[in-house]
């Protein structure tokens, strides 16, 4: 059996190279990070990421020592949809026109704008 010693040497950080921290970094920053800055997401969602890393054992285990083929597998993300948009709209017919208007509440700016040009009138659509 090998001494203690040898064994410590393999650890999240030097497994391929340093591969671990590399895909649990690009997973961070390129997927889970926007995804919670994103404001059309729920914040009281949890997003998460699983880092699989297999252990193929070679055949011969008979001796002391024996070995894996070890494979870091791109990190599974559960990140969290985007929120529906939704509007309102205010549908009607004038003449022999139909018209429709999204209704969203204003800010100080667009009502101070619209007052001044007597109102935004409705658009006809066809």
């Amino acid at each position: 059996m090998p001494n203690k010693e040898v064994l410590e040497n393999l650890s999240l950080e030097r497994i391929a190279d340093g591969s671990v921290p590399l895909v649990f970094l690009e997973a961070i920053s390129e997927k889970i990070l926007p995804n919670i800055f994103d404001a059309s997401c729920d914040t009281k969602k949890k997003r998460s990421m699983t880092i699989q890393i297999d252990f193929q054992p070679t055949t011969d285990r008979y001796g002391e020592v024996t070995g894996a083929d070890i494979t870091v597998l791109e990190p599974k993300v559960i990140l969290v949809p985007r929120m529906p948009i939704t509007a309102h709209a205010l549908l009607g017919k004038v003449g022999d026109q139909f018209q429709a208007k999204e209704v969203r509440q204003m800010t100080i700016d667009e009502l101070e704008c619209s007052e001044e040009s007597g109102g935004k009138p409705l658009k006809a659509v066809k």
